[in-house]
């Protein structure tokens, strides 16, 4: 299944005239110079393949990136990789943007990157916990395997594993689990709960409808952020695919607004061997 080419990338690359080299660096001009959608973000080229600046029109004016790299006793130094991942680590990191949706290929850092940034926001005192939601769904065309057996915090384990895989140790997690700073919902339980002072990451968020998205934003309190990380072509039953997708709503419905930004990353960054899956398109 391919993602629709109207999909909204949030970013434009832009080669700019002169007059709009002047403008953006004046600080008195508050004009939209590049029209673009607010929290859409201008990549800067030369016209011929080289970047010379990135910037976001925050609906007022034009901005430039206030990200940071990691520097966390945690996971340890990490800073973005490539331009895409420069806009995404602004977002995360930007408190005044509180949905963030990031949709890439496999290997393009989606989930170790709000994974990473969000305990590292915790370890800053900037939130108390990240909760970490997935729609249970298997892999499509794969058997189920039955019943799990143990109470539902064992029946969950299992679909855990991209954060262990980030943090490297299980028993690290379990740690965090034990001290409060990660928590692990089921998306049918999270109807009702008011989620405040957390990072909200919603994992393979293709796996969602357009009634999952709203009941996840609902849920939304004072000082939280909310992070889908998914990738359309990866949606594993019909249910999730052309209109029933959540992805898809969200991107035709928020583009633009206030308290929304989204970002598409397109290089996969996990290995050389990941970027073989390519070939079998």
């Amino acid at each position: 299944t391919q993602q629709p080419s109207v999909f909204w990338d949030g970013y434009t690359q832009i080669v700019p005239t002169e007059a709009q080299w002047t403008a953006l660096y004046n600080e008195s001009n508050n004009e939209n110079i590049f029209n673009l959608k607010t929290n859409e973000y201008g990549i800067l080229t030369d016209g011929e393949g080289s970047v010379l600046g990135i910037c976001r029109w925050d609906g007022t004016e034009y901005v430039h990136l206030g990200y940071k790299p990691i520097k966390s006793a945690l996971l340890g130094h990490i800073e973005p990789r490539n331009i895409e991942q420069k806009c995404y680590f602004d977002l995360l990191q930007n408190p005044e943007i509180p949905i963030v949706n990031c949709v890439g290929r496999v290997g393009s850092g989606k989930t170790f990157l709000a994974t990473a940034i969000a305990l590292d926001m915790i370890e800053a005192g900037q939130y108390d916990k990240l909760i970490y939601v997935r729609n249970n769904f298997g892999v499509e065309n794969t058997k189920d395997p039955g019943a799990l057996p143990g109470d539902l915090e064992e029946k969950l384990r299992p679909f855990l594993g991209p954060l262990i895989d980030i943090v490297g140790d299980d028993m690290m997690v379990d740690q965090l689990i034990d001290e409060g700073k990660v928590e692990q919902v089921h998306l049918g339980y999270l109807r009702g709960r008011s989620l405040k002072n957390c990072v909200v990451l919603v994992d393979e968020s293709q796996n969602l409808t357009p009634s999952h998205v709203k009941m996840l934003i609902s849920r939304m309190a004072e000082n939280s952020k909310l992070i889908f990380c998914g990738d359309y072509s990866q949606a594993d039953s019909k249910i999730f695919r052309n209109q029933s997708n959540g992805i898809l709503k969200m991107n035709e419905r928020l583009q633009g607004k206030k308290l929304y930004g989204q970002i598409r990353l397109n290089k996969i960054e996990r290995s050389e061997v990941c970027q073989m899956a390519d070939l079998l398109d």
